[in-house]
């Protein structure tokens, strides 16, 4: 059966998650370091109709879900987790933290934000090759993909990043961009 919870809190608390069921949380997440979701292998899916925060310092082994229309969430800790991330509708605030994932994924028809901040991405493939309803703001960001960029990197031509390079030395494609407006002095 499917687990629902409005708020996820879990400060003083020492214990294992542990299924493969999906979780779904209505409201914030605040759950410290030392909680153990390594055995929890289900979607975990926020949505929240308003505005929470997330701090869940643990390394996760679930997808990541951001799916509720006016779901506003808020960053207050790394995120991690083996698995993807699907931003599918709502505003995602990752606050300047560090994200790490196999796959971020922005791709829906639906109205969604991503506001990366100074944030840095840690990913093997980015997806964000439809940008239709979508408000993205990535200018001050780093992505650092675990390999090769270029066959891993789907973005459309109108979203603007930071820095994007690639974590490996074994890399062996560069990231060529081309504006289609400029301005010199």
């Amino acid at each position: 059966q499917n687990a629902y919870c409005n708020n996820l809190t879990a400060i003083d608390a020492v214990f294992a998650f542990k299924g493969k069921k999906p979780l779904s949380v209505s409201g914030s997440v605040n759950v410290n370091k030392n909680v153990d979701f390594q055995r929890f292998k289900g979607d975990i899916n926020f949505v929240s109709q308003e505005n929470s925060e997330i701090n869940l310092a643990a390394e996760l082994n679930s997808n990541i879900f951001f799916d509720q229309a006016g779901g506003t969430w808020n960053l207050k800790s790394d995120l991690a987790t083996n698995k993807n991330i699907y931003l599918q509708k709502g505003y995602l605030n990752t606050n300047n933290q560090t994200v790490t994932c196999y796959e971020f994924n922005g791709n829906s028809s639906s109205k969604r934000a991503l506001n990366l901040g100074k944030s840095q991405v840690n990913v093997n493939n980015w997806n964000f090759s439809e940008s239709f309803n979508l408000n993205f703001y990535a200018e001050k960001s780093n992505l650092v993909f675990a390999e090769d960029i270029a066959p891993n990197f789907a973005t459309a031509s109108d979203l603007f990043y930071g820095d994007i390079r690639s974590g490996s030395s074994k890399a062996s494609h560069t990231l060529e961009t081309t504006p289609t407006d400029a301005t010199c002095p």
